[in-house]
């Protein structure tokens, strides 16, 4: 699966609750690469987390709960924030 920074995820499962750690790859302004740590909103049935994407986040493995045998992996993609240059007249 592949998500823009800022975007919510929709995480499948059971026993999810509002206080659940998802841990994502992140590098930040600085090069350094660490771990970025949210909690989203739970469905009422626990079967469902929503979180945000956050901004430092990297391609890489994401982990819910700190399991690394529930990690799966992430391609966090760029969004183009825009385009500079001229336009000339002519053919």
């Amino acid at each position: 699966p592949a998500a823009n920074a800022g975007q919510t995820i929709v995480l499948s499962g059971q026993g999810f609750t509002a206080a659940t750690p998802v841990i994502f790859s992140a590098v930040d302004d600085t090069g350094v690469a660490g771990t970025v740590t949210r909690t989203g909103d739970v469905s009422d049935d626990g079967r469902r987390l929503v979180v945000s994407v956050p901004a430092l986040a990297r391609s890489g493995p994401v982990r819910v709960g700190g399991d690394d045998d529930a990690a799966h992996e992430l391609q966090i993609v760029p969004m183009l924030l825009g385009v500079g240059g001229t336009v000339q007249a002519g053919g």
